[in-house]
């Protein structure tokens, strides 16, 4: 399970590739976390293989902070108190789906908290991120300190909308070789 998570053309994924294609109906979870008071706010479901990356992707990130502790669990949200899904895809990660502990996402208390916690690890100077980093001893605030936008997947919302202005901003390392890409039962979905 953890070759498959390895970077695609690397030495260990190379050694067990054919095998990951079992791991395409495998769903997985993750939930959202406050830096400054530990509530869990949001969760997410998606592939197993493609939410790995996609964590790596927020933990490269100033949202490293609301992921500190976060791994990727092989159950639904509706496991972890989280039953209620919201129909469209992610605007980020176009696989992932956001599950609230409300029926309304445009009300739900967890998706107002994290929005206001992303809005303060990017914002002010210095910003939330900047201040959790130095609290935490992280170090390479030039590779982790980029744009949100810039971390997410060409073909999202999101992606598209910043797409020329991305060309000129940092991003994630991981958006250096991970283009959404993720293995499946017919091979690998690009």
């Amino acid at each position: 399970m953890s070759a498959c998570s390895c970077q695609p053309g690397s030495t260990t994924w190379a050694s067990v590739e054919g095998d990951c294609s079992t791991l395409a109906s495998v769903e997985s979870s993750w939930v959202h976390q406050n830096p400054a008071n530990g509530d869990l706010m949001m969760c997410l479901q998606g592939p197993f293989v493609f939410h790995i990356r996609a964590l790596a992707t927020l933990k490269s990130s100033p949202q490293l902070a609301m992921h500190f502790h976060d791994q990727i669990a092989p159950v639904p949200c509706a496991t972890l108190g989280y039953p209620h899904k919201y129909s469209r895809p992610g605007h980020c990660y176009t696989l992932d789906h956001m599950w609230t502990r409300t029926a309304d996402i445009a009300t739900d208390p967890g998706i107002q908290e994290s929005m206001a916690t992303e809005h303060n690890l990017t914002s002010g100077s210095p910003n939330g991120f900047q201040v959790f980093a130095a609290q935490h001893n992280i170090g390479d605030m030039d590779v982790l300190n980029n744009e949100l936008g810039c971390n997410c997947l060409p073909d999202s919302q999101t992606g598209q909308e910043v797409r020329q202005w991305c060309l000129t901003r940092k991003h994630s390392p991981v958006r250096d070789w991970w283009n959404g890409t993720y293995p499946t039962f017919e091979g690998v979905v690009i």
